[in-house]
């Protein structure tokens, strides 16, 4: 019996849930190439090293004063009227520094528990978890807001810590497999978001390499998707 059913076009495949004795019939199927196990990615490949954050002394980031992005927002390039897809391990969205920039889905009515806008996705306000299937996405490991503070981090605790202080954060928690990234891109780009933050480095353990082949396939529907 397969479950959990779901066509990410982005990736051209179908992620399940499948039974083992299900494998071999699902082999012999026209039009199945292979079939992949969607291995989870090993917590510690989410450690990127120090996440203790920036010198809260400081008023400009010293990364921000490197790329001179002061400069750029001296010209009006701030992010405003741009939604950014955070794909990462979701966003405390009370943080200060974040806490104004998160993305409203205006076309769903918050907790009714209807799909409003019929995008496959219950009550999706804010984005979507896709590690626990829910509309709740929230860091559930830190590395996402440490990621988003990058992008957005707009300096109210203290610190300008954001590239874009002015742009908005459609949060898109992954889970440890592939197929979870790849529906979370697939949500940004179905959803309108005007580019996609994947701050994260991707690795499986079970596998020598990874698909490339199929990761060009995703590469190619973000490019398309503009």
């Amino acid at each position: 019996q397969a479950r959990n059913i779901r066509l990410l076009w982005v990736a051209n495949v179908v992620r399940a849930d499948v039974d083992r004795a299900l494998l071999p019939a699902l082999a012999r199927l026209p039009g199945v190439a292979y079939l992949s196990l969607d291995a989870d990615l090993p917590n510690n490949e989410l450690n990127d090293g120090d996440q203790s954050g920036p010198n809260l002394s400081a008023t400009l980031n010293q990364s921000l004063r490197d790329l001179k992005v002061d400069k750029v927002w001296q010209m009006g390039y701030t992010g405003k009227n741009v939604v950014i897809a955070h794909v990462d391990t979701g966003v405390f969205r009370t943080h200060p520094d974040l806490a104004d920039h998160i993305w409203n889905n205006a076309d769903e009515i918050p907790s009714n528990g209807i799909d409003d806008d019929n995008n496959g996705f219950i009550d999706d306000v804010r984005g979507w978890n896709f590690r626990d299937n829910n509309n709740n996405p929230t860091d559930w490991d830190g590395h996402g807001t440490l990621t988003a503070g990058i992008s957005t981090g707009d300096g109210h605790q203290g610190t300008q810590t954001g590239v874009a202080p002015d742009a908005e954060l459609m949060i898109l928690s992954r889970g440890t497999t592939e197929s979870s990234i790849w529906s979370a891109i697939q949500y940004a780009i179905d959803n309108g978001a005007s580019l996609i933050q994947q701050a994260v480095t991707f690795g499986w353990g079970d596998s020598p390499r990874p698909n490339y082949p199929q990761w060009r396939t995703v590469g190619d529907s973000e490019l398309a998707a503009g």
